[in-house]
């Protein structure tokens, strides 16, 4: 398997979870995380100022939960809703995530490695199933938390997260959304 390939699930993880799409996610990755697995289970470099710098976390999963929890950050915003991978790359090489800026111009290496290794196909999310049904439901793993209903199952030999807000959408049928769990 090849690095994007192995880090891809939790890349569309991590995309799903912030808007920010996965080409731009497995390049910045690809430069801050040093292989896959990433070092430290650290893929996104996420630095910690307390202890001035690197943080090892105890499995991939707990790094790519700080990786969200940082690109969530208010500074990061303009990231997460910048359209196209170009734009996206260009305002992330601006923020403050790396010193080195990603390039100069600021993002360019980003692009550089989306461009090179034709990371813009993953940027298309394969189909999905549709949420369980209430008795599919009652076989799965189901909690709420955050204001969410959370649903996790396995269908066809492959793991799901499914969440939606409490009480679903007040304008209409409830909106779902989904993200296929990365297989350690």
């Amino acid at each position: 398997m090849s690095y994007y390939t192995e880090a891809l699930p939790w890349a569309r993880q991590a995309s799903a979870r912030t808007n920010v799409l996965t080409s731009v996610i497995l390049a910045q990755w690809d430069i801050e995380g040093q292989g896959w697995p990433p070092a430290f289970n650290n893929p996104g470099d996420v630095g910690d100022p307390a202890n001035a710098g690197q943080t090892s976390y105890a499995s991939i999963q707990a790094g790519v939960d700080a990786y969200v929890r940082t690109m969530m950050l208010s500074y990061y915003s303009g990231v997460r809703s910048a359209v196209g991978y170009v734009a996206q790359s260009q305002v992330l090489g601006k923020s403050p995530w790396a010193a080195g800026h990603y390039g100069n111009p600021p993002g360019s290496d980003l692009i550089s490695i989306i461009q090179t290794n034709s990371l813009t196909q993953y940027d298309v999310l394969p189909p999905a199933p549709t949420p369980p049904s209430p008795q599919e439901a009652e076989e799965m793993t189901s909690w709420q938390e955050g204001g969410q209903n959370h649903i996790a199952g396995e269908v066809n030999n492959k793991a799901y997260h499914w969440w939606q807000a409490i009480g679903g959408n007040p304008a209409g049928e409830p909106t779902w959304y989904v993200e296929i769990l990365p297989t350690p």
